[in-house]
Order: structure tokens, then C-alpha cells, then sequence
């Protein structure tokens, strides 16, 4: 199921938007003139296509040079978490950056994500209370459940605690224990404190599960998915619910066997562009989202110019065609959790 048939289309008053119109591609406007293409979810509010991520970014000096040619670029998605330890800088580096009139709070989009150990009712706010100080905003547009495992909590002593076999302690030995959690994910919502909430790293059961309890949908899924994880049927099951698929490793960690496939070069030459680029547009032609970083400031600009060429039906199948491997993100010790996600697709 594909969305990106839809044209591109200009919307001047995006307030306008709501669950209806999910999938559809906008040009959306910004104060300073800009426009910037974003994804409309289930509930009406709009997702960059593009999105800068900052895990492992860096020290300050370079995540502000990052994330500032990021913006200057046309990002207008920051991606970060609890567990990125970074919350702190990035909200010192954006006050900067509204300061100097670089970018506006209401044109940009944040996400982050609440960490495992964080999965009780009351922590999960807290959580969420905290990003948004480190932040330094009165609110946050999207918060993602990071992983539907929960872990034991001990006020942060140990984001991973773990036995003496190594293996993660969960919070409990029940399963599907993330349903409690999203209830305060819903909360979050009603609070105030974020716009839209969602999942990371959810299988097709896992967010089957979530949909029979949610009262609030969660708008997207991020995982990890390249040309060598597809993630077709996942895909397949979130499109048909009216959930977005954002990928996050979109190039395998600039994996230079992906990136040297015959057939992503080759499609490349084609359109005068690298085997980098095509891998990130075979994902927006999937109508999948996607997570990109670099502290390069050539690459953080060649990462987004993904919107002036198209590839092919053919093109695409020739992509889909590409074999496939193991994910190459995962917890140490989490495979004897009740709820480890990565079993199934």
C-alpha cells in the first residue's frame, strides 16, 4: 500500500488538516517562508519526511555546528531521547538558535523518547517532564514509547539493569506490561505536554495488542528498516491501521555493501544522484519517513535533496529485490524479555 501517488500539494491553512486526510503529502509553510514536505498522521498534525537524528552526535561544539546546518538545510524534524543523553545540550542549542532568529519553536517538530526504565504510570510522566526542562519547551511534539520493553526502575542508577547472566531485569514478568505504560503516554496528551504519541521498535502483534487497548492511536512506529530490512509486512499492517512507519539506519549505518550494490548505483547514475540518496527516496516512495544523521556539514545537506527526482515502478522493484539481513540495532541481554520485540516482524 502506497501513499505517495498523492501529489504533492500546498496547504495554506495547515490547522485545517485531520484524520482524514492521513498520508497525504503537504508542502508545509513556515514563518520565516519557507515550506518544508511533511506526512499528515492519524490525528491531523504533520510529520517532517526528513528528520535529523542525534544519537552519538557528538560533544557540544559539534552538535550545535550539526544541528544548526541541519535547520539552515531545511530540517525541520530534531530526533532525540532520553536514553541519547543529550536532551540537555540540543535545549541549550535551540534557545540559541531562536535567540538568533536561526529558526522559530513553532516551526520546528521534536521528538524524543521515553526510556525503558521509565514505564510505570508516574515515571512515564516524569519522564516526559523532564525532557521538556532539558528541552527547554513548554511542549513537545511527538514522544515515543523507545522500546516495548520495560525495565526494572532504579531512579536512573542503571539505564540497563541487568542479572548476573547478563540479561535485562524487566520491570515485571508479565507480558504486554507497555499497555499501562501507553495509558500514561494518553496522559501525556491530555496534559499538555506533547501533541502526538507513538512506538519504537513495536512488532505487527505488539502494536495489534496496543490498538485493542489504546483510547489514543499512536501516530507512528519507528524502526529500523534499509533496503536490506524491509519491513514490508510491517509496513503493510501500520498503513492499513493509519500508522506511519518512520525508519531510523535508513543506509544500514552507511553500510558500504549496501551502498555498493550494483543495483543502487547504476539507479543512481540514472538520476545523476549516489546510492545513498536512492536508498533514502525508495523509503519516502514507500511512504516511510526517515531518520538521517551526519556531522558532516556537506552530507547533512546532501541527506535531504531527495525531492527533485522520482525512480520508477521499476526502479523501486529492482530495490525491493535487494537481499536481506539481520537488523543491526538491539539490547545486549534483552532476548529473554517477555516482551523482546524482534522475534517476529
Amino acid at each position: 500500500m502506497c501513499l505517495w501517488s498523492t501529489i504533492f500539494i500546498v496547504i495554506v491553512d495547515v490547522h485545517q488538516l485531520n484524520s482524514s486526510d492521513f498520508g497525504r503529502i503537504v508542502d508545509h509553510p513556515h514563518r520565516d517562508g519557507s515550506k518544508s514536505k511533511q506526512i499528515v498522521m492519524n490525528n491531523g498534525h504533520c510529520l517532517p519526511l526528513v528528520a535529523f537524528g542525534t544519537w552519538q552526535l557528538g560533544n557540544n561544539s559539534v552538535v550545535k555546528r550539526a544541528i544548526k546546518s541541519a535547520i539552515t538545510n531545511g530540517y525541520r524534524l530534531i530526533d532525540t531521547a532520553d536514553i541519547y543523553g543529550n536532551e540537555q545540550m540540543i535545549g541549550d542549542i535551540l534557545q540559541e538558535l531562536f535567540k538568533e532568529g536561526i529558526i522559530n519553536r513553532d516551526d520546528l517538530f521534536i521528538t524524543t523518547k521515553v526510556w525503558c526504565n521509565h514505564f510505570s504510570k508516574s515515571s512515564v510522566i516524569k519522564s516526559i517532564q523532564q525532557s521538556m526542562q532539558k528541552l527547554k519547551v513548554s511542549y513537545i511534539d511527538l514522544v515515543l514509547l523507545h522500546y516495548p520493553t520495560g525495565f526494572k526502575e532504579n531512579d536512573d542508577q542503571d539505564k540497563y539493569p541487568k542479572f548476573k547472566n547478563g540479561s535485562i531485569i524487566p520491570r515485571t514478568w508479565k507480558k504486554d506490561s507497555y499497555l499501562e505504560t501507553w495509558e500514561s503516554m494518553e496522559q501525556a496528551i491530555r496534559n499538555n505536554y506533547t501533541h502526538s504519541i507513538g512506538v519504537s521498535n513495536f512488532n505487527r502483534r505488539q502494536i495489534k495488542t496496543l490498538l485493542s487497548k489504546a483510547t489514543i492511536k499512536p501516530v507512528i512506529n519507528q524502526v529500523e528498516s534499509h533496503p536490506n530490512l524491509k519491513q514490508k509486512l510491517l509496513l503493510k499492517y501500520l498503513l492499513e491501521n493509519q500508522i506511519i512507519m518512520q525508519a531510523y539506519a535508513p543506509i544500514r549505518r552507511a553500510d558500504k555493501e549496501l551502498l555498493n550494490d550494483p543495483r543502487l548505483i547504476a539507479i543512481g547514475e540514472n538520476h545523476n544522484k549516489t546510492s545513498a540518496h536512492i536508498a533514502l527516496r525508495w523509503q519516502l516512495q514507500r511512504s516511510v519517513p526517515i531518520v538521517v544523521k551526519s556531522s558532516n556539514p556537506k552530507r547533512i545537506k546532501s541527506n535531504i535533496q531527495l525531492f527533485d527526482f522520482q525512480l520508477t515502478n521499476d526502479e523501486m522493484k529492482q530495490i525491493d529485490m535487494i537481499d536481506e539481513k539481520q537488523r543491526i540495532y538491539d539490547i545486549n541481554g534483552l532476548t529473554n524479555h517477555p516482551d523482546y520485540p524482534f522475534n517476529e516482524e
